[in-house]
């Protein structure tokens, strides 16, 4: 999908992937998913979510279901136990996975409570690759009682130095991030899978970012390509955020200067505001404007596309009038005018009051 639809169509926490990886994610080739494995994952997702299953059976179609999704779907499979590969098809990292008792009692750790907490599988694959897999009996992740597993699966991480691992519910898997003061996930729900009958953008996303290629480091003590990539959204996000800080600065700057025969004025009278004062209140106006022009930008947020909204408040609307105005040797002309600013004020009085 060109559009990168499959990761939109899953639930995110914090920032994983940049828009730019994702599109890079996208642009590799992915091949068709067989029509075999499908049924089998539908079957499989139908039982483990029956209600009508005792418990015991229900756990043990969870797990089936689990190793479809991981081994086959994925692709991580076991080279212990998968099935000899055709000459046609294209080779992937070999890997194996441990379970339950076979995961090394090392990798215990003890939660702040005292409660161990290990993984129940793990992955391990070539120059040093390994996922652990934890599991969480609540169907929701991240509601009530649900927030516990993910609080603990993050305390696993920081306490091991690992960065990457699998949280799997009844109903949900979690791809989950822990940086030393930072976390991130992205999330897929089972009953998205077949949204119209036919394997559903959430299965190319698990096909896309658990596949061997992405969690098998280059080289021995490496990165993966997949923790690389998260890496680099992070390191792209600190250089997002201080060219942010120098643009807000700039602003706030000559926000203040452009006011200063107003605010010279104002002491002359002996009504000056005290420095600080107005620092703090030009730094606010110019992150109410950043806000408002990420919100512009989302169609969820504000009504972008209303001609009202668009002709008489929006931030986009005025810039596109301003350099309308401004075009053909007109800019000695803005100078001249004010409108754009009371304009500000309406739609900080428009979003603080409401409209019908």
């Amino acid at each position: 999908m060109s559009d990168a639809s499959w990761w939109a169509s899953l639930r995110h926490g914090g920032l994983l992937l940049s828009p730019a990886q994702v599109a890079r994610l996208d642009a590799a080739p992915l091949a068709p998913f067989p029509s075999a494995t499908a049924e089998r994952l539908r079957r499989a997702i139908v039982r483990a979510t029956a209600d009508d299953l005792p418990a015991s059976a229900r756990t043990a179609a969870q797990s089936d279901l689990l190793t479809l999704l991981l081994e086959e779907v994925a692709g991580l499979q076991d080279a212990a136990r998968s099935a000899p590969r055709p000459a046609s098809a294209p080779a992937a990292p070999a890997g194996h996975w441990l379970r339950g008792a076979e995961v090394d009692a090392s990798l215990t750790v003890r939660s702040v409570t005292g409660e161990a907490i290990r993984p129940r599988r793990l992955w391990l694959g070539g120059n040093g690759a390994r996922l652990p897999v934890f599991f969480s009996d609540e169907a929701r992740l991240g509601v009530g009682r649900g927030k516990r597993a993910p609080a603990r699966l993050l305390e696993w991480l920081r306490a091991r130095g690992e960065r990457l691992a699998i949280l799997a519910s009844p109903t949900q898997l979690r791809l989950a991030y822990a940086g030393a003061d930072h976390d991130a996930f992205c999330e897929w729900d089972l009953a998205l899978f077949f949204p119209e009958g036919e394997p559903g953008p959430q299965v190319e996303a698990l096909r896309r970012l658990l596949s061997p290629q992405l969690l098998v480091p280059p080289k021995p003590g490496g990165p993966a390509p997949l923790l690389r990539l998260v890496l680099d959204a992070r390191k792209g996000q600190a250089d997002l955020s201080s060219t942010l800080g120098e643009r807000v600065r700039r602003a706030v700057e000559l926000l203040v200067a452009s006011h200063a025969p107003a605010l010279a004025a104002l002491e002359e009278r002996g009504q000056g505001l005290p420095h600080e004062a107005v620092y703090r209140a030009a730094v606010r106006v110019v992150m109410r404007l950043v806000v408002l022009l990420f919100a512009e930008a989302r169609p969820d947020l504000l009504p972008r596309e209303n001609p009202v909204f668009h002709g008489s408040y929006s931030l986009a609307g005025l810039r596109e009038s301003l350099e309308r105005q401004g075009s053909g040797g007109g800019r000695e002309r803005l100078r001249q005018q004010a409108e754009g600013w009371p304009r500000v004020l309406a739609l900080f009085r428009l979003l603080h009051a409401g409209s019908h």
